[in-house]
């Protein structure tokens, strides 16, 4: 049965799946294809392209630290995601696929490309000024929908899939916060965009659960460590990383080997 790695968003939250990934690959575990949604997205194009998950943590903490340029309100966003891509080379060694949500509710799945990322952490007033398009179509930040299982079943056929999820990106807090950006950036967010985002953790729990129906093996790999929030110390992005590698290599029985120390 072929394996895939499906990747959730969760903004500096990605630090868990940072850790964990990089973990995977001192194991040596591979996977056959990678699902991403929102800033998860950033995870699986460093993990498919072979590029260090130890660089894409400094730039998670360059990006979402305390002391950062741009976690601050600057031309109404706040940070660039032009920054995660910067003099970035796309080739991936393994099939990604990016998860983004159209106005009607409903999720699509598209190769990985700049545009796809951009529509799968499409937060307007925070990541960007209006809704991106892909195809005409406008989009919203993949996470409305954590795990659409009629479109994953449909990519993969019979297949086991390894989740990681980023904890408080599932609660209520965090659906609420996107809710806030939006309308506070002007928009007039559909009525399936609000009752989606604000309903994602039982839909969640929905989706896992009638997943054995569409032939999908589901394992969740819920993180270790700290939770982490919109504004975090160096040092809690790191520790965040840190523990949740170590809790996976001990996990797969893989010892205690620590996680590099970012500079």
């Amino acid at each position: 049965m072929p394996r895939y790695l499906y990747i959730m968003g969760g903004g500096p939250r990605i630090a868990y799946s940072v850790g964990t990934v990089w973990a995977f690959e001192q194991i040596g575990i591979e996977f056959d294809g990678i699902f991403c949604v929102s800033a998860g997205t950033l995870v699986g194009m460093y993990y498919a392209c072979k590029k260090s998950q130890v660089e894409l943590l400094q730039l998670v903490i360059r990006t979402f630290s305390r002391q950062s340029p741009y976690i601050l309100p600057s031309n109404g966003l706040l940070f660039d995601i032009k920054e995660f891509t910067r003099n970035m080379e796309i080739f991936p060694t393994t099939r990604v696929e990016v998860v983004s949500t159209i106005l009607s509710g409903q999720s699509r799945l598209d190769p990985l490309s700049s545009q796809s990322l951009l529509a799968t952490m499409a937060i307007p007033g925070v990541t960007c000024a209006k809704y991106p398009q892909i195809d005409g179509v406008d989009c919203i930040d993949g996470s409305i929908n954590l795990f659409p299982t009629t479109i994953i079943s449909g990519a993969t056929g019979p297949a086991h899939i390894t989740v990681l999820p980023n904890r408080s990106s599932l609660g209520l807090g965090s659906s609420a916060a996107e809710l806030y950006w939006g309308l506070r950036a002007g928009l007039n967010l559909p009525p399936a965009i609000i009752m989606r985002a604000l309903t994602r953790r039982r839909r969640f729990r929905e989706a896992v659960k009638i997943a054995p129906s569409y032939d999908l093996e589901v394992e969740i790999l819920w993180p270790e460590g700290p939770d982490l929030t919109f504004e975090n110390t160096e040092q809690a992005l790191y520790s965040a990383a840190s523990q949740a590698a170590e809790s996976t290599l001990r996990r797969f029985g893989h010892g205690n080997k620590p996680f590099p120390k970012t500079t």
